[in-house]
């Protein structure tokens, strides 16, 4: 029951442009945390009739990917998706309803496992306990007798200062505030004191880093009889910069090989080394302002990867001419 209810999340659908959104929550996940609608029969009838291609808003890169309904979503427990038609443009209060999926939280009293939670804190407790009689051992205690002056002759002079008491000898190790912090409060980050008398100041927690995920982007049908339409050809500018940008991350290259990793992005796609790095090569150097304005063309046919080509050829002869008018 418990693991039920963890393993859903919020689907948010438009269907056409300034249409009212479509939000409802998506119990059916057996594979919990990957999920492709196309699994899930029923629920693509309910949003709508002949739904074939999709785009799926990729919060990482704030923008919306052409799809199909075997995209391949990795969930949080309680996510937010969103998803819509393809061909739609314009999505009825779509700005509103993503900052509101982001800023709603479980209150901090909600626990689903209680036994776990009760485990950690008791976990907890007996470190910092460890950790305090392990400071409390290493105190080195000094006798005051040994310190105390002997008696002379003569005129008696004042202390400068008061005798000291056990408590006032103890080492500057072990005297020191930040020291007995550090271990008593152990996992939490150690508090720095600064040498004058401002308040103290701890240092900002660590947070990790979610793990990356490899996105597919959108390839066109081959026609298997025609051999020259392959690979990139009928692509967008703004998938091959998607699909090459996650090619050059070093932790997912680290993790996959080179042709592992473009399969995962570029789908079912033959890896031909030479063409790929043809291609990543022409992608690198280019001029960005051509490169951006095919990639803010979309899935039209200026943002065609054949005309951003013809466009950077343009512009390498325009700046070869203008480089030798200037000799």
């Amino acid at each position: 029951m418990e693991r039920k209810a963890k393993q859903r999340f919020v689907l948010y659908w438009f269907d056409a442009d300034n249409a009212p959104v479509l939000m409802q929550w998506v119990m059916h996940c057996p594979y919990f945390p990957q999920y492709q609608l196309s699994g899930d029969p029923a629920l693509v009838a309910s949003l709508g009739d002949n739904i074939l291609k999709i785009d799926v808003f990729e919060e990482r890169f704030m923008r919306w990917i052409p799809s199909a309904l075997t995209y391949p979503f990795t969930l949080d427990s309680r996510c937010h998706i969103f998803v819509r038609h393809h061909g739609v443009t314009d999505c009825s209060d779509f700005d509103d309803l993503f900052k509101s999926s982001k800023l709603v939280a479980h209150p901090t009293h909600m626990r689903f496992n209680m036994k776990g939670e009760r485990d950690s804190l008791r976990k907890t407790n007996k470190q910092q306990q460890a950790s305090a009689a392990a400071s409390l051992s290493d105190v080195e205690i000094i006798d005051d007798t040994q310190l105390t002056p002997k008696p002379t002759l003569g005129k008696r002079h004042r202390l400068a200062t008061p005798p000291l008491s056990p408590t006032q000898l103890l080492s500057d190790s072990d005297n020191d505030f930040d020291t007995h912090l550090a271990r008593s409060m152990s996992p939490t980050p150690p508090l720095i004191m600064s040498s004058s008398s401002s308040p103290v100041k701890s240092m900002p927690r660590v947070i990790p880093a979610p793990a990356l995920r490899v996105i597919p982007v959108h390839i066109p049908i081959y026609n298997p009889a025609k051999p020259r339409q392959r690979w990139p050809h009928g692509m967008y500018t703004v998938d091959m910069a998607i699909g090459f940008q996650q090619m050059a991350i070093p932790k997912l290259r680290g993790f996959y090989g080179q042709e592992q990793l473009f399969c995962l992005i570029f789908g079912d796609t033959p890896f031909v080394k030479t063409m790929y790095h043809d291609n990543h090569k022409a992608w690198r150097k280019t001029d960005l302002t051509v490169l951006e304005t095919h990639k803010l063309t979309g899935c039209t046919e200026d943002g065609l990867l054949a005309n951003y080509l013809a466009a950077r050829c343009a512009a390498l002869c325009l700046g070869s001419k203008k480089r030798s008018g200037q000799k």
